[in-house]
């Protein structure tokens, strides 16, 4: 069963979106429907970044998770094992 998600956007931001997305090669909604089935499986982080050294710090956590999950690293039990 689907259902159908409407919510206002601003019309420049919504055509600068489908312009990105076409020039990815799928369109806005597939992207839409990608982003919210990776976010409910938990594989897509939402937050507010106010500069980059937070986005250069959210991409270490995700690289080291991604390893983690792949079983390349071991679990740490506290910041202590970093050491």
């Amino acid at each position: 069963m689907s259902t159908s998600v409407i919510f206002k956007i601003d019309e420049k931001l919504k055509r600068n979106a489908m312009r990105r997305a076409k020039a990815e090669g799928i369109t806005l909604s597939a992207f839409l429907k990608s982003a919210t089935h990776d976010f409910a499986a938990g594989n897509l982080r939402f937050g507010i970044r106010s500069s980059e050294e937070e986005k250069a710090i959210d991409k270490v956590i995700a690289m080291y998770e991604k390893e983690r999950r792949g079983g390349k690293l071991k679990k740490l039990s506290s910041l202590s094992d970093i050491r």
